[in-house]
C-alpha cells in the first residue's frame, strides 16, 4: 500500500475512533442479557452482573494475590472506561494505556482528571508499529482490541516481549466472522428478524430500516 494512502487511512480511522464515546449498554460486550449470558458461560453461575463483572472475575481468579501490580499496560483504551475500572480497583500502581484516537485518547485523559486518577498515563500509538520495552509489564490489558490489528503477529510478538516473567495477559476477544463479515444467510435472518423487535426497543437509527434484498 502506498505510504500516503496508509497514512489517510489511519488518520481515518482514528477519526471514527474519537468522535464520541460508545453506547455501552448497547454495544455487543455490556448489553445486560449478553453479558449475564457470558458471565454464566464463563463461570457456570447464573447472576445478575454488573458492568465490570469480567474485570472483577479476572481480578479475583488470576491477580488476586498480585494486586497492586507495579506496571499495567492498555490496549485500544478507547475513551478509558477499562483503565478507571481497574484503578477504582486498585489493580496498578501505574498504568500506560494506548490508542490510535488523539480525541479518545485526549477525553480519556480530561476524564481521568475528573475523577481523580492520577496513575494513568494516556498516550496516542499505532499498534501496528509499536515497539515495547522489554519486560516492563506486570499486567498486560486488551478489551476487544486484538482483532482491530492488522499486524497481529507483530503486536503479538511486542507483547510476549514486553510482559515480566511470570506476567499476565488479559484479552477479552471478539471471536467470529473475519471482520465481522456474516455469511448472506446470516444476514438474511437479521434483516428478517429486525422487523420483529418493538420498535420502541429498536436502536434510534433503525426506524426506517429496509433489508438490503428489498431495496
Amino acid at each position: 500500500m502506498p505510504i500516503d494512502q496508509q497514512i489517510r487511512n489511519e488518520r481515518k480511522v482514528a477519526e471514527v475512533w474519537g468522535k464520541k464515546p460508545p453506547e455501552a449498554d448497547r454495544s455487543f460486550y455490556l448489553f445486560p442479557p449478553l453479558r449475564d449470558y457470558f458471565h454464566r458461560c464463563l463461570t457456570g453461575q447464573t447472576v445478575e452482573t454488573e458492568r465490570d463483572w469480567y474485570e472483577a472475575w479476572v481480578i479475583e481468579t488470576y491477580l488476586n494475590d498480585l494486586v497492586p501490580v507495579s506496571e499495567c499496560l492498555s490496549l485500544c483504551c478507547g475513551f478509558g472506561e477499562i483503565e478507571r475500572i481497574l484503578a477504582g480497583r486498585n489493580v496498578f500502581k501505574h498504568c500506560v494505556a494506548l490508542d490510535i484516537s488523539p480525541g479518545a485518547v485526549e477525553r480519556a485523559r480530561a476524564t481521568a482528571r475528573e475523577k481523580g486518577f492520577d496513575n494513568i498515563d494516556y498516550d496516542v500509538a499505532d499498534l501496528n508499529t509499536l515497539s515495547l520495552e522489554e519486560e516492563k509489564y506486570d499486567v498486560i490489558w486488551s478489551i476487544g482490541a486484538l482483532h482491530h490489528i492488522k499486524e497481529l503477529e507483530h503486536l503479538v510478538t511486542q507483547i510476549k516481549r514486553a510482559l515480566k516473567p511470570g506476567g499476565y495477559l488479559i484479552a477479552n476477544e471478539y471471536v467470529g466472522p473475519n471482520h465481522q463479515q456474516l455469511p448472506p444467510r446470516q444476514l438474511e435472518i437479521v434483516n428478517a428478524v429486525i422487523h420483529l423487535i418493538p420498535q420502541r426497543l429498536r436502536d434510534r437509527y433503525e426506524g426506517n430500516f429496509i433489508p438490503t434484498a428489498l431495496r
